[in-house]
């Protein structure tokens, strides 16, 4: 509601702070920025850390197989930092629009139906149907094989079948 969005990390020990924004590529990027700011730890106050506002011709297009959908990916944000308190501000001109903040590199361990939970939602976030689901690849895979066992024991039932009846 008018106001940019903030994200809070803190960290114990030196690290590589890395951030990437996504947009659904339906439609033209927003052009969004990021700013990182540092709690000081003394006193209260902050400190710009950096600023990288995107502009439209930064972003690149990509197909994202797990969630089903083409996504616009802004370049990654990536500063060595040190251990403190630490705030992510995704902001644009007016304030609004879609977008997904990923941050850091590591993936989590998660199950595989708690996965299609997460792509669902995200799926649902930007606008796609219940179907899309199957446009992912943690679907269609698992439905292909399916079909290809299927068809490799009606072969194999039929080739019984015709050497029985032979």
């Amino acid at each position: 509601n008018d106001y940019p969005v903030m994200y809070e990390v803190v960290a114990d020990e030196a690290f590589t702070f890395t951030a990437q924004l996504s947009q659904s590529a339906r439609t033209q990027p927003e052009p969004l920025s990021l700013l990182l700011i540092r709690r000081n730890d003394r006193g209260g106050g902050v400190a710009e850390i950096t600023r990288q506002p995107f502009e439209v011709s930064q972003w690149t297009t990509r197909r994202d197989s797990l969630l089903g959908m083409s996504l616009h990916d802004s370049p990654v944000l990536s500063v060595d930092v040190e251990p403190g308190t630490y705030r992510l501000e995704v902001s644009a001109p007016d304030n609004s629009g879609q977008f997904m903040l990923t941050v850091g590199t590591e993936s989590p361990e998660t199950g595989y139906f708690d996965q299609l939970g997460y792509i669902r939602q995200t799926q649902t976030y930007f606008g796609y149907s219940f179907f899309s689901i199957l446009r992912s690849s943690l679907v269609y895979y698992p439905i292909g094989i399916l079909l290809l066992l299927g068809a490799f024991y009606q072969t194999w039932r039929f080739s019984t079948k015709r050497r029985n009846n032979a």
